[in-house]
């Protein structure tokens, strides 16, 4: 019947009774006690939940120096991969921020009765509800400082695809810019060269110009002196 709902029931507790009933000598040899969980390290521990393996926080531990061991392993993609691993190592954090933020206040709580026992006053007595309380905003603001690095990085596949295309866009009008520019350059070179043409056309047909006039200058010259006047 145990085996039927075995969420339900001490599985070893209903054998035992069973080899009791049975008559069975020195039950213990064939149905040990299984070991008691101990403490373990955080490395461990990110192993540990990547083989489905349970985990378990404990009061003396260094619980921040836990969180701050798992959250890198929580971002990482392998964990993240295995949805399993991930939900149970992200339910140990949550105990390890709940033991963290117990272990604030109490240690806040002790420190206040032992200035005023330090000052000669009455250690006022600690109201359990206020405890709790305490305890619970305790760990609110922790968890807040920690959600945003808790969160899986997973993005809207939609909006990763129209970022490409804004990138993709971006290019295009960089390259197009690029052209545009090279293009003003070389219509540019081209002007400059045309007008250094012009100038050189300019100034040949100046020089032939002068060469001409000089050329008349010299025969009406000679024709004057052909016929006997002075040339000028």
């Amino acid at each position: 019947m145990a085996q039927a709902a075995p969420q339900m029931h001490n599985l070893r507790e209903a054998y035992r009774r069973m080899y009791d009933a049975l008559d069975i000598k020195n039950i213990d040899a064939i149905l040990p006690e299984p070991p008691k969980p101990a403490p373990i390290d955080p490395a461990t521990e990110n192993g540990n939940a990547l083989k489905g393996m349970p985990l378990q926080a404990f009061p003396e531990q260094d619980h921040e120096a836990h969180v701050r061991a798992h959250i890198p392993f929580l971002a990482n993609p392998a964990s993240q991969a295995n949805p399993q691993g991930y939900l149970m190592l992200h339910a140990h954090v949550q105990d390890h921020i709940g033991l963290m933020a117990r272990d604030q206040v109490t240690t806040f709580f002790q420190k206040t009765a032992q200035e005023a026992q330090m000052r000669g006053e009455p250690v006022p007595e600690i109201d359990p509800a206020a405890m709790e309380a305490a305890i619970a905003q305790q760990t609110g603001e922790i968890l807040n400082e920690l959600i945003p690095t808790l969160a899986p990085q997973q993005t809207d596949p939609l909006v990763d695809i129209r970022k490409k295309e804004l990138e993709n866009d971006t290019a295009e009008l960089q390259r197009k810019a690029m052209n545009d520019q090279m293009n003003f350059q070389v219509d540019a070179a081209k002007l400059q060269q045309a007008y250094q043409l012009a100038q050189e056309r300019q100034k040949l047909q100046e020089n032939i110009a002068d060469d001409r006039n000089d050329v008349n200058i010299y025969r009406i010259n000679m024709a004057s002196a052909a016929r006997g006047n002075k040339p000028n």
